[in-house]
């Protein structure tokens, strides 16, 4: 029986009634022995590093990352989103899974996408509700997003996951041995080449994408789990909502920004 910790963290010591849903549903229903842990730091990605490393300490299989204002369920009746996910887990042999999971917006703009451009952070595209229609249900992959965006795999770079409602296989890869250096916000102002300028974001979801692509870790999206983001309103990553595309120019134009590896 696998064990399963469920990592929830917090800011402002609250939680959720759909993550509450989730996590019941996951310690009664599942297979595996699950557990959840939920902590309150307001340093985000401190919180969820020292959430893995207490996942990892107690030796467990699996670590969960849920966060606290979205909820997640398993498309099957009788089948667990916990189970099912260890499933797909097993059957790719991956080392993370993540499940495709909306930004809190009503332009249907997800927290994943693709670097068109290998090594180059600028050339971020991000799915929407409406790209995912053309996206395996079961699992996606970087090629997947290659060929949605008609670029070659060779010239692009990282396929970008979210850390939302993440699965991370803790036994079967050697994360010790490589040292992974946990979560990481990078925020930075960056400078234009007329001297202006800008401030700039590498979130730790994007910057944990582009760690395990590097190391060539097996990493995959899926849609397949129904999950719900809340904010104002409830946001769901199933059906047709929001733009055909997301043209938002999340970061500034490498050609106009100097310092930057291309």
């Amino acid at each position: 029986m696998p064990s399963v910790l469920i990592g929830i963290p917090q800011h402002g010591n609250s939680l959720s009634t759909a993550t509450m849903r989730s996590v019941h549903s996951a310690v009664i229903g599942s297979r595996a022995n699950v557990g959840y842990q939920a902590m309150g730091l307001s340093l985000l990605a401190r919180n969820f590093s020292s959430l893995w490393v207490s996942a990892y300490k107690r030796g467990a299989d699996y670590f969960i990352l849920h966060h606290s204002d979205l909820g997640v369920e398993s498309p099957y009746p009788g089948i667990s989103w916990v189970d099912l996910l260890i499933d797909r887990m097993r059957l790719l042999n991956a080392a993370v899974i993540s499940v495709a999971s909306p930004i809190k917006s009503q332009f249907g703009h997800f927290s994943s996408g693709l670097l068109l451009k290998a090594n180059n952070p600028y050339t971020l595209r991000r799915t929407t509700a409406r790209e995912l229609l053309h996206l395996p249900t079961e699992f996606i992959s970087r090629v997947d997003l290659c060929r949605l965006y008609d670029v070659h795999p060779v010239s692009a770079g990282a396929m970008l996951i979210n850390t939302g409602l993440m699965i991370i296989d803790l036994r079967r890869f050697p994360w010790a041995k490589i040292r992974w250096p946990g979560f990481n916000i990078v925020d930075s102002i960056q400078w234009s080449l007329n001297d202006v300028p800008c401030s700039y974001t590498i979130p730790e979801d994007w910057n944990f994408s582009q760690w395990l692509y590097e190391h060539h870790f097996p990493y995959y999206m899926t849609k397949e789990l129904i999950l719900d983001h809340h904010g104002g309103k409830t946001y769901y990553n199933q059906g047709l909502w929001g733009d055909l595309h997301d043209d938002t120019p999340v970061q500034p134009s490498i050609e106009e920004w100097r310092g930057m590896v291309v």
